[in-house]
């Protein structure tokens, strides 16, 4: 499958001590996905919810406290 073709196509690297990633892995595995789903699944979730759930590109900023 070419680079083009891929519906997820840009990688991200990310490290985590052995206890994050034993977490994160039983996490995943309560919600019934591998472990690159459930961390874009949360990612993208808190992404929205950081830009007031619109998704909107730039907008939606959080007031200051």
């Amino acid at each position: 499958m070419s680079e083009e073709s891929r519906k997820h196509s840009q990688g991200v690297l990310l490290r985590f001590e052995p206890d994050q990633l034993e977490m994160i892995d039983r996490a995943a595995e309560l919600a019934g996905l591998n472990r690159t789903s459930w961390l874009r699944a949360v990612a993208i979730r808190e992404a929205r919810q950081e830009l007031g759930a619109t998704g909107a590109k730039g907008k939606g900023k959080r007031p200051s406290p």
